[in-house]
């Protein structure tokens, strides 16, 4: 059993007028998938807080205070704890809009757990999911061993930011893998990304010093430090086969029923955006918005 404390951190942008106003300064030709609200953060909370009783803190990393919505019922949980980015990103790389590049400094929130989970404001806990699905015995728990021989992906930005992961982890540990996108809530330990961190700190901004954006040389740290317990054994493999995960591709719906039948037949779901959905990518949001209410029913979320 696991019985250390277990905190799971989200970064979440909440698009505002004078965000966007700032954004634009920055990373105008960036694709607004990148950007645009499906809808997803709240049934996100309600989902973490109904069916991971366990959580001790859900940690949303937000830009600055006028990104809050304070008269949002799920942020009045006492579970919740905002961190803006001042407080754990060097003022150097401020301000930043990249997500991977948020994720390198994780370790920096001063009062988070050893044992964390990585989400994002994407990924619905439908139903209860027991804490030994990411953590037990002391060790994080992968759903199944995927290294494999690494190749060069080159379909978009993230897979050529996969593919930098994946040199990185090769030159750490001689070892030539995928750096696979497991588009999944994954269980991480603040030290291992602490380590990576400061032991190849001056290589790692290297890389981030003009990414604001995605940019296909972004080493992926949560990516490197899961993968590397795969490599020196440092995780257990377990429940891999009783709970049900789907990824909901937005540009592959066409109707709600599709979405129900995903929402129905899967215990976690990641809601996947495409830079191809332009038309009807609000509707879809609406869509998000009434089934997950639905299907977490909020009455039973305290």
């Amino acid at each position: 059993m696991n019985n250390e404390p277990i905190d799971i951190v989200i970064p979440w942008l909440n698009p505002t007028e004078k965000w966007f106003e700032n954004y634009k300064l920055y990373c105008e030709n960036e694709s607004p998938a990148r950007i645009r609200d499906l809808n997803t953060i709240r049934p996100c909370i309600k989902s973490i807080i109904k069916n991971l009783p366990w959580i001790r803190y859900i940690w949303l990393i937000v830009q600055d205070e006028e990104q809050i919505p304070f008269d949002w019922e799920e942020l009045k949980n006492e579970k919740i704890k905002f961190i803006f980015h001042k407080d754990i990103i060097p003022e150097k790389f401020l301000p930043t809009f990249n997500s991977i590049h948020i994720a390198v400094y994780t370790h920096n929130i001063k009062d988070l757990s050893e044992q964390f989970i990585w989400s994002n404001d994407d990924i619905i806990f439908k139903n209860f999911i027991p804490q030994e699905f990411f953590f037990n015995n002391g060790k994080s728990v992968h759903r199944e061993n995927k290294l494999s021989i690494w190749k060069d992906l080159h379909c978009n930005t993230y897979a050529e930011i996969l593919n930098s992961t994946a040199r990185f982890i090769e030159f750490l540990s001689g070892k030539r893998i995928i750096a696979n996108d497991n588009h999944i809530a994954i269980p991480i330990k603040k030290s291992l990304i602490e380590f990576i961190y400061t032991r190849w700190k001056e290589k790692i901004e290297n890389d981030y010093k003009d990414s604001k954006i995605r940019k296909g040389k972004n080493i992926n740290t949560i990516e490197t430090a899961f993968t590397i317990e795969e490599i020196y054994n440092k995780c257990e493999y377990g429940l891999a086969n009783q709970i049900k995960y789907g990824v909901l591709h937005l540009s592959d719906l066409t109707s709600k029923r599709k979405i129900e039948q995903i929402i129905s037949d899967n215990d976690i779901i990641c809601i996947n955006d495409s830079e191809e959905l332009v038309k009807t990518w609000k509707e879809k949001a609406d869509w998000i918005k009434e089934l997950f209410t639905n299907a977490l029913d909020d009455s039973n979320v305290n």
